[in-house]
């Protein structure tokens, strides 16, 4: 996992997160913590293009305060998109049996 940047700041009027990227940034992503745990996802890339800021918007189940002047992880999209298939894939095939899922 690439280095995202640290947590400068939560928004309580916008409920956002901002992070003061180390570089360029991906504005598809998710930033995590050291533990893997899915902190929020970038909504917003601004500021200077050599050191960008990020917008994320924490996950539901997080208390954003915590994670203020805590260092975040990028984590691309397309991971989660693919282990989201994978976990919809599996309930649907228990919920409706092998023959809907198979292509």
């Amino acid at each position: 996992m690439r280095k995202l940047g640290v947590v400068v700041h939560y928004s309580g009027v916008t409920k956002r997160l901002i992070v003061r990227a180390v570089d360029q940034t991906v504005p598809h992503g998710y930033g995590v913590d050291l533990n893997g745990y899915v902190v929020g996802k970038i909504d917003e890339v601004f500021g200077p293009v050599s050191k960008p800021y990020c917008a994320l918007r924490p996950s539901k189940k997080i208390d954003p305060y915590k994670y203020v002047g805590e260092q975040l992880f990028l984590l691309p999209q397309t991971v989660v998109e693919h282990t989201r298939y994978r976990n919809n894939r599996a309930k649907n095939r228990r919920r409706f049996g092998r023959s809907v899922t198979k292509a």
